[in-house]
């Protein structure tokens, strides 16, 4: 006997297509991506002598003057300020 009907709707179908397509992308995206930065971030870290206990401490330290906009360092370790 059956007791259970699935009615397919376009709605159901596209939500069905969409997740299977980000389920494909997000694999491949955590091996290629996710988990070298995070790797090399944890290299970083340790070689920074940030521990774990670190990293769940509140910050107290200063936290600067904004006034001039904010800084930031780029890929090939230079410092720039952005301006507000």
């Amino acid at each position: 006997m059956l007791t259970h009907i699935r009615l397919w709707t376009p709605m159901s179908i596209a939500k069905t297509v969409l997740h299977k397509f980000v389920s494909y992308l997000v694999a491949p995206a955590s091996k290629l991506i996710w988990k070298p930065r995070c790797s090399e971030t944890t290299a970083w870290e340790q070689t920074q002598g940030i521990s774990a206990k670190d990293m769940t401490s509140k910050y107290t330290g200063l936290r600067g003057d904004r006034s001039q906009g904010y800084g930031y360092i780029t890929n090939d370790g230079s410092a720039r300020v952005a301006l507000r």
